[in-house]
């Protein structure tokens, strides 16, 4: 989990109040934020790329930028200080990333303003054309104009804010990612088109004076190199590039060093291209209204799709959902007024209208907050608003105390009893093959699951006994001393048409011998052993022949103890040859429980 680092002086500066240390860290522990502590950051800049680089006092200098890869005589150029409150960065919460974000909701909170925020986008006139060339791999692509001086502070806090967002939303780009241009260099319109891996060429973001094609920028350059993966196996990349074919940015990867955004600009162009519909907007709009908290003014981008439709956007309008008062009560286990229960909800930058009477609410919240999905979300940002430090201590009603299950009790014990013997525990894979499994034991007739969909073909279907494992830990251990005893703890899963799933499991018991001269009388001594102490009574213990096409004819048998049964004996010759083993092998496999999902 990514740290973010927020400056205290600006906090105080954008809630319009100086606020102590102290009432920061509080406030923002109540809204649900894991505080790390307060530090001091040092801020870095690189002698090529113009980039910020940030560093805890307590870290070493920088001496590398780890964006274009710049190395200097000696640590980069200091440029700043600041004291800072580190916090944990949540994703579920990608509102509060950045310190606008986080001064929009300590406003809540600390009672300076109430209520939901309504964002204005004025009508704009710039357009951005998809052409039909454009990859459908990544297809959806969002854009705003944004007009905000950008200074040193903001153009951190800028590619900051990308930088989490990335992470929170668009799952490290995959499902979307920003890019942020000089409005004054673009010429109108915009065009979302490819660019060929090999024959076009630009200058990436940091490395001016180099062209660079595609292909080469993922090879060589540092976002290339970490970002390249989702690219991978194409021979056309994402390209956004403007009317008089200046080179915008290669998306999600890097943006080209004649339109950066730096400090002085008035004006900048904004896109967001993903893979994801709901990530894109959610994206653009969570980060069109953390900027709009710095005195940002956004105005819209018509977008004209691949099949003529012209869409226009951002939408930074509110969403609603509906919330039964009482269900936030009996949630909540807590009683307040229908007037409180607004208050709590203006108090976290909500609005409530009460519609159809009965206690039914029409609850509204802004376009930031991707988080809320459901009536639930709701009640914790109640939960929050009243403050977890005045929820009543009370025992859970039904009051249950937690114990062993009784596969799991059976299941220590046979182990502890294993390893007396001298045997070493090992763990297989729940999914095999059919010729390991089953064509290698010579089971013709039993049934089985197998995936419809496998991942891999090595692994296509559920195991349905525990033999598989230990043959070929024998296998990979075949040139070790001998004897060499193992044994496995672990489910089945069976085909049974009287379930709703058409399958059960079992909690089974496999163990095996393999050395220069091992017999039935070796492997009938450990299960002996086993029952004894799985068996009160050891009169119950039944053994009766088995023909088993595992198992040597008459040197196998069956055994029922009690609850239990199993098999064991001497494997096979034709099983050792398939499993490519010279020395003889006796295996046992006993069902200690059929495993209960239910109780």
């Amino acid at each position: 989990m990514p740290v973010g680092a927020f400056s205290i002086q600006k906090l105080n500066r954008l809630l319009g109040r100086v606020f102590s240390q102290a009432e920061l860290v509080e406030a923002l522990e109540n809204l649900g934020c894991d505080v790390e502590g307060v530090e001091e950051l040092v801020f870095h800049r690189c002698g090529r790329c113009q980039n910020i680089l940030e560093r805890f006092v307590s870290a070493l200098p920088i001496e590398r930028c780890r964006d274009c890869g710049f190395e200097g005589d000696g640590p980069l150029e200091e440029v700043g200080r600041d004291r800072v409150i580190r916090l944990d960065l949540l994703a579920d919460r990608p509102d509060l990333l950045d310190v606008g974000g986080l001064t929009r909701a300590l406003k809540g909170y600390l009672g300076l303003e109430r209520g939901l925020i309504s964002y204005r986008v004025f009508r704009g006139d710039w357009r951005l054309v998809v052409r039909r060339s454009a990859p459908s791999y990544r297809p959806f692509i969002r854009c705003a104009v944004v007009r905000l001086r950008v200074d040193l502070p903001l153009l951190r806090e800028i590619m900051r804010l990308q930088e989490h967002l990335h992470w929170a939303i668009g799952r490290d780009r995959k499902l979307s990612s920003i890019g942020v241009y000089n409005l004054g260099v673009l010429t109108p319109p915009i065009y979302y088109t490819a660019l060929h891996a090999k024959k076009g060429r630009f200058t990436p973001l940091g490395m001016p004076g180099e062209s660079l094609s595609g292909e080469e920028i993922l090879r060589r350059h540092p976002k290339g190199v970490g970002y390249g993966h989702l690219l991978e196996g194409r021979s056309r990349y994402p390209l956004l590039v403007d009317a008089r074919g200046q080179v915008l940015s290669m998306p999600p990867v890097i943006n080209s060093e004649e339109t950066r955004l730096r400090e002085g600009v008035e004006e900048f162009f904004v896109d967001v291209t993903g893979t994801s519909q709901k990530a894109v907007e959610d994206t653009l709009a969570t980060f069109l209204c953390s900027l709009v908290e710095w005195g940002a003014k956004v105005w819209s981008v018509e977008v004209e799709r691949k099949d003529g439709e012209v869409e226009v956007g951002p939408n930074l309008r509110s969403r609603w959902l509906s919330v039964d008062y009482q269900r936030a009560k009996d949630w909540l286990g807590l009683e307040f007024s229908q007037e409180e229960f607004v208050r709590y909800l203006e108090k976290m930058r909500l609005s409530a209208r009460p519609v159809g009477g009965r206690g039914k609410f029409r609850v509204f919240y802004p376009p930031y907050r991707s988080d809320i999905r459901h009536p639930v979300d709701i009640f914790e940002d109640v939960a929050i608003a009243v403050g977890y430090s005045k929820f009543p201590d009370a025992l859970v009603p039904t009051m249950t105390v937690g114990e062993q299950r009784e596969e799991e009790r059976i299941s220590d014990l046979a182990r502890q009893v294993m390893l007396g013997l001298g045997f070493t525990e090992i763990m297989s894979l729940m999914q095999t093959t059919e010729q390991r499994h089953l064509d290698s034991f010579g089971y013709s007739s039993l049934d089985y699951v197998r995936l419809a969909n496998p991942k891999s073909q090595e692994r296509n279907v559920v195991r349905c006994h525990l033999k598989t494992g230990i043959m070929e830990v024998f296998v990979k251990n075949r040139l070790a001393a001998k004897p060499q005893k193992f044994f496995e703890l672990g489910n089945v899963v069976l085909v049974d048409t009287s379930r709703e799933t058409c399958t059960r499991e079992e909690r089974r018991l496999v163990f095996g011998i393999t050395d220069r001269e091992v017999g039935y009388a070796h492997i009938r001594a450990v299960m002996d052993a086993l029952l004894r102490e799985l068996v009160l009574d050891f009169e119950e213990v039944e053994y009766e022949p088995l023909e088993d096409g595992a198992f040597l004819p008459n040197r196998a048998a069956r055994v029922r103890a009690g609850g239990y049964w199993g098999e064991l004996g001497e494997v096979h010759p034709r099983v050792l040859e398939s499993f490519g083993l010279t020395h003889p092998v006796v295996l046992g496999e006993l069902c200690l429980r059929e495993i209960e999902f239910s109780d």
